[in-house]
């Protein structure tokens, strides 16, 4: 149950100290590695405007038009977090924002009946456009999850009134769009290539990330100890790794938080509460394509007759098991709590130990109250 909101007493802002709790945007020249920059970001849900992840090892949405994303992608995510469900990706990676804001377009444009935005009266088929981009996406932040938007590069001239002109590097994206997505974004990167000598002399391109803005190319960071740039390395991997360094090192800085002993006491935590009571996992029953999952019956008190299907008791306790994780790791109950709460609720010790699925929905649901309370 929600707390009640109270105008006179709101809960000073503590300063987020987690990568994925902020949104990153990153642009760059074609082939420079963008998209396997995205994919090295902890469990992420690939949504793929365009095909650049065939050779990468990432779960890919392919996304034909506007209305796909919205229906099997946008809405069932957010009806999942209403439920309090906890979601299987740690972040999701929009890949590109450039076709993304045209598949927009091209709906809103299909909707309003017209070829063009400019095709309405006093510039409302822009400000349609913009309204459905930004729609979508705050639902998107409302995840809870981290959010990666990958963009193409391009040399753009200004011409301001009264001044020299001039060309500077941003994103290829249009400006309503650009409204949107640059303002929401804490770290926006640029992607370039570099030319340096080797130890033979030869000169050498090398890949690196620019985190400030330049006269050059568009640039920016909520973070004051971010450096101005970050080389990239050779990989894709070493990139992730020498920027998440980076990342990690700014929060130490202003924040006085060690990301890196917080990550190894939380994966050290999480695999104390599984051996406690999640382990081993439930095995899912196997079936054959175009086979049905076989029904077998299981006996319960009061409803001898009533048959349960091994495939919701197996998608009960997977949800059980996420639950409980997450209140250890929140610190709203103890290991020792929460054996206590899955004995209370269906009379064995672990969650691998439940095999009736009623009770497994009774604990679920309990766990469900638990985290709401917390």
């Amino acid at each position: 149950m929600a707390k009640e909101f109270d105008i006179f007493n709101i809960p000073l802002n503590q300063p987020k100290t987690q990568l994925k709790d902020y949104i990153v945007f990153l642009y760059a020249p074609p082939k420079w590695g963008k998209s396997s920059f995205g994919a090295r970001f902890g469990n992420p849900l690939f949504v793929a405007f365009e095909p650049g992840y065939k050779a990468l090892p990432v779960r890919p949405v392919d996304v034909i038009d506007w209305k796909y994303f919205v229906k099997q992608v946008v809405d069932p995510l957010e009806k999942a977090v209403q439920e309090g469900k906890t979601l299987p990706y740690d972040y999701i990676v929009i890949d590109t924002v450039d076709k993304a804001s045209a598949m927009c377009r091209e709906y809103v444009c299909k909707r309003e009946g017209i070829a063009h935005e400019s095709d309405l009266e006093w510039g409302k088929g822009f400000a349609y456009v913009k309204d459905e981009y930004d729609k979508q996406m705050l639902r998107i932040c409302k995840l809870g999850i981290g959010i990666i938007q990958i963009s193409h590069a391009e040399l753009k001239t200004f011409k301001p009134k009264g001044k020299d002109e001039y060309t500077k590097m941003v994103p290829s994206i249009p400006k309503g769009i650009r409204e949107i997505v640059l303002p929401l974004s804490n770290l926006i990167l640029y992607g370039d290539l570099k030319t340096t000598k080797n130890d033979d002399g030869e000169l050498v391109e090398e890949r690196v990330m620019y985190c400030r803005e330049t006269a050059d190319f568009e640039a920016g960071c909520h973070l004051v100890y971010m450096p101005s740039h970050i080389d990239f390395g050779k990989s894709p991997q070493e990139g992730y790794n020498n920027f998440v360094k980076a990342f990690n090192e700014a929060i130490f800085k202003e924040f006085g938080v060690d990301n890196n002993k917080l990550d190894a006491t939380e994966h050290k935590q999480t695999e104390e509460i599984k051996e406690t009571i999640v382990d081993p996992p439930v095995k899912e029953p196997e079936t054959k394509p175009g086979v049905p999952i076989d029904v077998k019956p299981i006996e319960k008190q009061g409803e001898p007759d009533k048959e349960i299907d091994t495939q919701d008791l197996s998608n009960i306790l997977k949800e059980v098991n996420t639950k409980s994780v997450a209140l250890y790791k929140s610190k709203a109950k103890t290991t020792q709590e929460l054996v206590d709460i899955i004995e209370q609720c269906t009379g064995v010790k672990k969650v691998s130990s439940i095999k009736d699925a009623k009770k497994a929905q009774i604990l679920l649901d309990k766990l469900i109250e638990l985290e709401d309370v917390a």
